[in-house]
């Protein structure tokens, strides 16, 4: 898409409308100093009733005005300047021919810049879309891992925000395998496995098909149970439908839902595949309802290390926004940064929870949440941060 109807289209300026001209003139602006007026007919270029997008215009824009209205111009014929088109920090300008040089230079505009002439210019009002959306202009951070955080970098963008990932959490395998094979080994004398995050998903499977070269058929003597639409959908990748996905998209959950379910899970055998750093109060909750746990460690999480100019500069110019899919997001961005630095931070920004686990462990290194998601997924997530954007716009 040409930068011209792109930079226009997100200023809320058509090239063309039939209620106004029907005809789009495309220039140069960088040879329209003393050297290079010779090039260009300006006095059939203003005679032309369309609108003229200039490229490259910025610093000759004095010249370029006087030139088109020294050959017949009318000077109030209206002007838009786009500064970075299409981009979260775009800055449009209007005026007219007679005076949009000097309102440029006041609100201190930069290249690069497009240039747009022509009454289509006056539909902006109208049509100004872009700079309208709850995000824009706003820096957001996304702690997620990197392989995760596209569908939150996404959808944020899709609000008009600048976003910056900085995963916090790096996936690691286990440091040894024998606790996950002899349990992939014992399958078929359990009733119940666990998953509470897509992480534990890849990582068993990985391992079913890869070191055992087993698919879904073997678990076909036992019941799935996870937590959340995306543990769900990677479930659903290996071919698994979970026989059971509770309502709340919480860890706590899974203990009310899988003795409702089954009435009683006194001598139930249940294996939960998890993180090396999982709390152990669903394992507990677990056990006191009568079942037999078997947790196992299908990953590990671990925290990188903070590069120091990439900290330097979130400190120079925080974001205006601070996301959380996780409690670990949470405890490891703070010991990347450091927990002052975080909380400093925080108090400049709006802070944004993906639920109520991640919002305790966020309270609990002195950081205040400003939005939860009603629903403890991605989705809900942005949801909440619009929400929270557009009561503040």
């Amino acid at each position: 898409v040409t930068s011209a109807s792109a930079c226009a289209g997100y200023a809320g300026i058509p090239l063309t409308h039939r209620e106004h001209n029907a005809s789009v003139t495309f220039l140069t602006g960088h040879r329209a100093g003393a050297d290079g007026l010779d090039s260009i007919d300006w006095a059939r270029i203003a005679s032309i009733p369309g609108t003229i997008a200039i490229y490259m215009g910025f610093y000759n824009l004095p010249v370029i005005c006087r030139r088109l209205l020294e050959n017949g111009m009318v000077p109030n014929t209206p002007v838009a300047v786009i500064e970075w088109g299409t981009l979260p920090r775009q800055k449009v300008c209007e005026g007219t021919l007679r005076n949009i040089a000097e309102h440029v230079r006041l609100k201190e505009m930069k290249p690069p810049c497009m240039i747009i002439i022509g009454d289509v210019v006056r539909l902006r009002s109208k049509l100004n879309w872009f700079e309208k959306l709850p995000l824009f202009g706003k820096r957001v951070l996304v702690t997620r891992t990197q392989n995760k955080a596209g569908l939150l970098s996404s959808g944020l963008r899709a609000l008009g925000a600048a976003v910056t990932e900085l995963p916090t959490i790096e996936i690691r395998p286990p440091r040894g395998w024998n606790d996950l094979d002899n349990a992939i080994h014992d399958l078929s004398e359990t009733d119940w496995l666990v998953f509470t995050s897509a992480h534990g998903v890849e990582a068993f499977f990985g391992r079913l098909t890869g070191k055992h070269k087993k698919d879904a058929r073997a678990l076909g003597g036992l019941k799935v149970v996870c937590v959340g639409p995306e543990t769900a959908k990677a479930l659903k990748e290996y071919g698994i439908q979970p026989d059971l996905l509770p309502k709340d998209f919480e860890t706590k959950a899974i203990p009310r839902a899988l003795s409702k379910r089954e009435g009683s899970l006194r001598g139930k055998k249940v294996m939960l595949v998890r993180t090396d750093i999982a709390p152990q109060e669903l394992e507990s909750a677990l056990r006191r309802l009568g079942a037999v746990t078997r947790a196992v460690t299908g990953y590990r999480t671990a925290s990188p290390r903070l590069d120091a100019r990439v900290r330097r500069e979130l400190l120079s110019a925080p974001p205006d926004y601070l996301t959380f899919t996780s409690a670990s997001t949470a405890n490891n961005f703070s010991r990347m940064l450091g927990g002052l630095a975080f909380k400093r931070m925080a108090a400049k920004a709006v802070v944004a929870s993906i639920g109520p686990v991640t919002s305790r462990a966020l309270g609990s290194l002195g950081v205040r949440v400003h939005c939860q998601a009603k629903e403890y997924h991605v989705p809900g997530l942005i949801q909440a941060i619009e929400a929270y954007a557009r009561r503040k716009k």
